[in-house]
Order: structure tokens, then sequence, then C-alpha cells
């Protein structure tokens, strides 16, 4: 069959139209077009972490130029010390008394040979298809099992990496504890074209070793290393899982001019309860640039009153009603169940009415005065919102469609009114704008309430199937 010549920009705007599925799979074959589009599809994102059969066939694909070339974003964990890999199943020899004193006197006779690691071969691959990976412009390091033992060559994996695409990468992502990332960092990297940094900052394997020398790397090469990109860094994320104190961290963070977007998750009551100043103080210095926030300092589950959530409570209050958040346009607050945490976060709203798109309230279980409060706050230009909502019943979508120009909506249920499937069919809210919507019942994508929903919705296009919504649910993590 011919087919037919159409203008390029014609055949870009058809595959907007078609799933990205469809592309990497069952349009290969079409044309020449199609072929381009469907392996940028399936070599664009890369994670190699765990070692099985499909990562030792993704590295061999890789291998290829005209495959490696198709890489922007690359994760990997490169001494695979994760690795789900079972080799074939040796050929069943029938057993007898003569084959069992036979393999006897062999293995007494055999002198034991060093074993290498499961991933020592996969790593030596991985580094071998490195120079030819040379549009990677998104770079993560899953570094958290490194050990100062290792048999794995590093220090050859990175400065391959560098060598191959530092010059092209604008985001890197560090996962990690401090030892791994003093290797990383001592290795010395030039990032001419960088502006995101993400930390994902773990306990070392061996607890005493790394609360010793913590301090020294994250003051002595982490902070000096972030700062060394002052000029250029656009966007910022700390995410800590431990008890290690940030305070001093946090406060030698120099000023980033260019900085609008900044993502800090950590555990208030752990690491910065005895002094917040430093977060207080970084906030301060650019809360007039800045266009996102996420900030997760991990309050009570379920919002349940609890005692350690009193300081962060109080910080919360005096930190979001000093500062100014002029361009404020995504959100992401974890509020407490106290009235501060909810003050904090009103102030936020009031501040952003004529900027903010995005709000994301996690953590924290509204009930429909916290919820009122929160929709008489948001300006008219919201266009997504998602929260967490202790009982569903259809007093919360009349309130929800005062928000005409909402079009996303993510909710997270307690609870569902007996009555709620009766009561939303005698609805119809004409002027509300939502087109997507989600609703989340413990684990489980409620569809039977979509549908519901969306029969009163005249501009509901579709819900979200599983997969779109598990994204949207990852990414209001980030």
């Amino acid at each position: 069959m011919v087919q037919p010549q159409l203008p390029l920009e014609l055949w870009l705007y058809i595959t907007q139209f078609i799933p990205d599925a469809a592309l990497r799979k069952d349009l290969l074959e079409v044309n020449k077009f199609f072929y381009e589009i469907s392996m940028d599809l399936r070599y664009r994102q890369v994670h190699l972490q765990t070692l099985n059969p499909t990562t030792l066939k993704i590295i061999s694909r890789l291998s290829d130029p005209h495959v490696g070339k198709r890489v922007r974003h690359l994760t990997v964990g490169p001494d695979f010390r994760h690795f789900d890999y079972s080799p074939p199943p040796a050929q069943k020899r029938r057993t007898t008394i003569r084959n069992r004193i036979s393999s006897a006197l062999h293995l007494l006779s055999r002198i034991p040979e060093p074993v290498a690691p499961p991933g020592h071969e996969a790593t030596k691959a991985l580094i071998d298809v490195l120079p030819g990976l040379t549009n990677v412009s998104s770079f993560v390091i899953d570094s958290h099992s490194w050990i100062p033992y290792s048999r794995l060559n590093i220090n050859r994996f990175l400065q391959t990496s560098w060598s191959a695409f530092s010059s092209n990468l604008t985001t890197l992502s560090l996962r990690g504890h401090t030892a791994s990332f003093h290797t990383i960092i001592h290795s010395r990297p030039e990032f001419p074209l960088l502006r995101e940094l993400v930390f994902e900052l773990m306990d070392h394997p061996h607890t005493d070793q790394f609360q010793l020398n913590a301090a020294e790397i994250l003051l002595g090469d982490v902070v000096p290393f972030i700062n060394s990109f002052a000029p250029r860094l656009q966007a910022l994320t700390m995410l800590y899982w431990g008890d290690y104190d940030l305070s001093e961290f946090l406060k030698r963070l120099g000023e980033f001019p260019l900085l609008s977007a900044f993502n800090f998750q950590a555990t208030f009551s752990r690491t910065l309860e005895t002094d917040p100043s430093g977060l207080t103080s970084f906030i301060e210095k650019h809360c007039s640039r800045l266009e996102h926030i996420v900030l997760r300092l991990y309050p009570s589950p379920v919002g349940l009153n609890n005692a350690t959530d009193e300081p962060l409570d109080r910080w919360m209050k005096q930190c979001f009603t000093s500062v100014q958040l002029s361009r404020l346009r995504e959100l992401h607050m974890y509020p407490t169940s106290y009235a501060d945490g909810m003050d904090a976060l009103i102030s936020c709203l009031q501040q952003t009415r004529d900027t903010l798109t995005n709000l994301v309230v996690r953590d924290l279980h509204l009930d429909l005065v916290q919820l009122e409060r929160i929709v008489n706050t948001i300006g008219p230009n919201l266009r997504y919102l998602r929260f967490n909502v202790r009982k569903m019943n259809v007093e919360l979508f009349d309130m929800l469609s005062r928000l005409t120009s909402l079009e996303s909506l993510s909710l997270y249920i307690g609870t569902i009114t007996p009555t709620f499937f009766m009561d939303i069919e005698s609805r119809r809210y004409k002027d509300w704008k939502l087109k997507n919507i989600a609703v989340w019942h413990g684990y489980q994508l409620e569809k039977s309430l979509m549908y519901s929903i969306m029969t009163s919705l005249p501009f509901s296009k579709n819900h979200w199937d599983r997969e779109t919504a598990l994204e949207i649910a990852e990414s209001d993590l980030r």
C-alpha cells in the first residue's frame, strides 16, 4: 500500500490524537515517520536499576548508536544490587548412586573460584554503552546501596557518564546516602546547562558511620556543590527520610536569583524542630520569585491531633503569614489538624488568589467546614485541585461547583453517604467546566462514582483511567 505524502507538520498534528501506547507498539511499521516516533517514545526514558533479563536486553539495545541517541531521561543504579534474575534451569540428570559418588568426589577435588557479584557483568555492559548516550539531559543516580568495599569501579562509571553527556544535563537527581554523594561530587563533574537539582537523602546502611560523617559531608560537600549553581539554578528538591538535623544545612544554602521551584520533604519533628530558622530564611529569600512550592513536613497521619505537630503548626503559621508569594502558581501543602496549620494554608491562598492554578492539600482529611473555608478563599484561576475528604456527599459537589474554572479534580475519600448516587443524579452543574475527575477510595479508583458524577457535568469528557490517575497521584509527591 502506497503511503500518502503528507507534510511533516500534518503528521505531527495527527500524532496528538494517538495514545502513546499505540505509537510505541502498534504503529512502528506504518512508515518511517511513525517508526522514528515509536522508537523515540520507547527509549526516551530508560530505567536500569533492577537486574533481570529485561534490563540486560535494554542494555544490549542501547549499544546500538541508533537507539542510544534517543535516550533523554536516564535512571540507573549502577551496582545493580537489586536483582531479580534467575538463570535458565539446568538440564536434570538422572540420579544414581554412581552419579552421586562422582559428584561428591568432584566437589572435594575442586578449587573454589571467586564468584563475581550478580550485577558485575551488567555493570560492565552499562559502562560500555554510556558513551553512546550523548543526548541525555536528565540523569538520576540511585546510589543508596553503594558500600565502601564494593568491587564496582564507581569512578569509571561516573567519569564515563560525565564524558558522554554532562555538557547536556539540565536535571541531576541523586538518591543515596551522604557517603555516595561525597563520591559523586568528588568526581568533579561540570554541568554548564544544569537548572534543576534533586537530592533524595537516605541513612547509610551502616548507621553509626553515617551519623559520624553525615554532617561533614552535607556541610563540606553538598552545600558548596548546590551553591556553585546559584547563578542559574531554577528548581531545587530535598527529600530526607531519616533523623539527621538539617538546620545548619539549610542555613548555609545561598541565594538563587532564578529559583522558581522549591520542593522540601522531611519530618519536622526530627530534622528541624530545634531550629527551623534556616528553612524560614530560605523561603523568605526566594518567596517573591517562587512559582512552585511543595512543602511536606509530615504531620501526624489521618489528621490525628498529636503533640509533636504543635511546633510544626506554629512554624507554618509564622512563616506563611510573613512571606509574600506574589508569583505562586502551584502549591502542595500538608497542613496539620490544628487551627494554625489551616490558617497557614488560608494565608497562602489569600496571597495567591490571582496567580494560583494548581492546589494539592494532602495528609489532612478535610471536613465540609474546612473545605468551605478553602473554596471561599481560592481565586478564579484554579485549574487543578487535589485533596482528601472525610465524607463524600452531594453537598461537597455543590460547594466545589462554585470553582467554575476548575478543569481537573482528584479526590481521596473516607466514607460515602448512602444516598450519594441518588442525590447526584438530580444535580446539573451547568456552569462547571470540570473535564477530568479521579475518585480514590483507599487504593481503589472508584469508576462507578466517577461515572455517576460525570452525568452531572456538561463539559466532562472522561474520567482518568487508572494509569493516568496513578501518574498524577505520583506527581503530587514530587
